[in-house]
């Protein structure tokens, strides 16, 4: 069997040779907060392997978009790969006594056991390509579907891989207008970054940077990420709390007290928990609803509209002026332009969606930024109610967005999902077995949620052979992708569904 990408990655890692205990010189990058590099990290022949492994990786996903006449974004060039943590043990030794021993300045999480992510993305640029200016994010391991947060990430960690190249800095920002640059780190063969990423409270800022165009040669990278171990046994907040909460002030209140929901501010959290009467008096008090934001963009009438508060919708539209078809969401990454109709649909507030719909002037399909619908988002929360309402206002349910997705896989990728919606989306006639611009299918989304019931109803009627083996956008196979997400077992069960389906196939050739 030939050798593959990963396994050149895997191997690289775990045949490091354990060297003698060392004190890297270590630079602080000034005007970015909590960020440093490390010299000297790895050895010429530890880069060479990993550049071999690099390399080979995309050289595989380059033989499969060989017949792509589309052309590929140049801001796009990792490859995701999951290697076993035990294959990082001698990086993790060297690195331990570098590394920051708390998640933040005032976040007092420590460093994990563990505490390099095995979820590794392998970069390739070559001459004038770069990535654009973009935040990091954080994320979280839970105990459970719903339980308390176990870990999460607070820095991304960039391994630099090769020499010989101009440009190709890795360029903060001061701010995310991109116009001024905070600081630079010219790519060192053997050298490591480190510099904070997400949101966490107490942790650095988060920096918002770049890839810069690399003008003379080819840069190859990998990064993973640093893993914190919370110390708090917070359950993560369950969706029915937040929904209590919106519709009961007191309990809101001791939310809030907790630390489980953030303070949204005055006059935004009245509309939140649809508090009329306290709205009213912050009104009187010279709050203004046309102005008023929270720090995701969001209005008093996407708050109301998203907690199901028809009276407190109706008082923002009829008393005070607020227009939803230009009230939208601003300046968050994914929600950008959703409307109070997309959060009314999204939580299934079939009252406020008909009354939005014919007396607030919305538009029934009315696109968020990226082109998602209400009745996407309705059909990702399993809301059927709010579907059949949407459809008989006049809804296209066969409407994509502009990841060319459509509805049937916002049901896949569920995390409440059933195959109830998929059955009511298939009753429409709506494409089930659609690949979107990424080469990912409804498959590919629930076994990336390890949905095992909606695998299993795909599995019985999906026939394209791009569902169950690598594509042209999509290398990763849906067993993989399960197998990222830890879950064996389905794993095991997609491989047995992917080798049923090249033996159908090739016995059909």
């Amino acid at each position: 069997m030939a050798t593959t990408g990963m396994d050149l990655m895997v191997a690289a890692w775990r045949d490091m040779a354990a060297s003698a205990d060392k004190q890297y010189q270590t630079e602080s990058i000034d005007g970015v907060p909590g960020a440093f590099l490390l010299k000297n990290v790895l050895s010429l022949d530890e880069c060479a392997q990993l550049r071999a492994a690099v390399s080979l990786l995309h050289d595989e996903k380059a033989a499969i978009l060989v017949d792509d006449k589309k052309p590929r974004r140049p801001s796009q060039h990792h490859i995701p790969t999951q290697v076993d943590p035990s294959a990082l043990e001698e990086i993790m030794r060297r690195l331990r006594p570098h590394m920051p021993s708390h998640a933040g300045p005032t976040n007092r999480a420590p460093l994990a056991t563990a505490f390099l992510s095995p979820f590794l993305r392998s970069y390739y640029y070559h001459e004038t390509d770069f990535s654009m200016p973009h935040y990091d994010k954080s994320f979280t391991h839970h105990e459970g579907l719903r339980g308390r947060i176990l870990n999460f990430s607070a820095y991304s960690v960039l391994f630099y891989l090769n020499g010989g190249f101009d440009g190709g800095h890795t360029s903060f920002f001061t701010d995310k207008s991109a116009t001024t640059i905070a600081a630079q780190v010219g790519p060192c063969i053997g050298d490591v970054l480190v510099f904070p990423h997400g949101n966490f409270p107490g942790c650095f800022p988060n920096p918002f940077h770049e890839g810069s165009t690399v003008t003379r040669g080819e840069k190859l990278l990998i990064r993973t990420d640093l893993v914190f171990a919370t110390t708090k046994q917070r359950s993560k907040l369950a969706p029915s709390d937040m929904t209590a909460a919106q519709s009961n002030p007191a309990q809101l209140a001791q939310l809030v007290h907790e630390g489980r929901v953030k303070r949204l501010g005055p006059g935004l959290d009245e509309c939140r928990c649809g508090d009329l009467l306290g709205l009213q008096a912050q009104v009187a008090s010279g709050w203004d609803c046309h102005t008023s934001r929270d720090r995701h963009g969001s209005s008093g009438l996407l708050w109301a509209a998203g907690g199901g508060h028809l009276d407190v919708v109706k008082y923002l539209i009829e008393s005070l002026g607020m227009r939803p078809v230009q009230d939208i969401q601003a300046h968050r990454r994914g929600y950008d332009g959703r409307s109070a109709l997309h959060w009314a649909a999204r939580n299934g507030h079939n009252a406020v969606v008909e009354y939005l719909v014919v007396h607030g002037g919305q538009s029934v399909d009315t696109p968020a930024v990226d082109g998602t619908t209400p009745f996407h988002l309705a059909v990702w929360q399993n809301h059927q109610r709010t579907c059949a309402l949407l459809l008989q206002l006049g809804a296209d349910p066969h409407v994509v967005n502009s990841h060319g997705c459509n509805a049937c896989m916002w049901a896949a990728q569920s995390s409440v999902g059933n195959v109830a919606m998929l059955d009511f989306l298939s009753k429409l006639l709506v494409d089930v077995e659609r690949i979107n611009a990424n080469g990912q299918g409804c498959l590919h989304k629930a076994a990336q949620r390890c949905n095992w019931d909606v695998c299993q109803w795909l599995c019985q009627r999906l026939t394209a052979p791009a569902h169950f083996e690598p594509n042209k956008e999509e290398l990763n196979v849906p067993s993989r992708l399960a197998a990222i997400s830890g879950d064996d077992k389905l794993a095991s069960f997609l491989v047995a569904q992917e080798t049923a389906s090249s033996e159908r196939w090739a016995a059909s050739a």
